[in-house]
């Protein structure tokens, strides 16, 4: 234990005094004066409860095991943080890097799109042109066949609909005399 100056003084008084009733007390029992032996542990009971108390003090105020255990803790703390800090860094860059991936992937994919896009825009409209020359042959040929004579009815329609019938024909149904 390390005591401060006051405490070193107090103790050291205290045990000259404690050695001075001690002989004064054993000076009165040999000579059965008692008030010398009186006066003695007098000296002696503060004495020593002076020392004890500095002692107990300095035991109970002795906060270097503390202090060290305080220290390691400290020194543990700043280690665990710079070592967070540099997992959140390295978290950080890796994030950044995910990011900067995804969006050239993104870029990557929507070029890939574009180009399919205009792959199957050139592919519809080369089978649209195709389907136009066909219907326009097919209509050409319908045309020199007779096929779509606008007066004629179609012979597949056995009863013919309202708006097929001629004018004629509705006029003599509702017998209505035109000039």
């Amino acid at each position: 234990m390390r005591f401060t100056g006051g405490t070193r003084a107090a103790i050291t008084i205290s045990a000259m005094a404690l050695m001075v009733g001690v002989l004064a007390c054993l000076y009165g029992i040999v000579r059965n004066i008692i008030p010398h032996s009186l006066a003695g542990l007098g000296l002696i009971i503060p004495s020593s409860l002076t020392i004890a108390v500095a002692v107990l003090r300095a035991y109970a105020l002795d906060t270097r095991d503390e202090r060290r255990n305080l220290a390691a803790a400290q020194r543990q703390a700043v280690d665990q943080k710079a070592l967070y800090l540099a997992a959140q860094a390295g978290l950080e860059n890796e994030m950044g890097r995910q990011a900067r991936d995804m969006a050239a992937q993104r870029a990557a994919n929507t070029a890939a799109l574009i180009k399919e896009r205009e792959v199957l825009r050139a592919a519809f409209e080369a089978e649209r042109l195709q389907q136009s020359q066909r219907a326009f042959q097919l209509g050409v040929q319908m045309e020199r066949s007779g096929a779509l004579k606008p007066d004629e009815p179609l012979p597949a329609n056995l009863i013919p609909f309202p708006n097929q019938q001629s004018e004629h024909a509705r006029a003599r149904e509702q017998e209505v005399v035109r000039p």
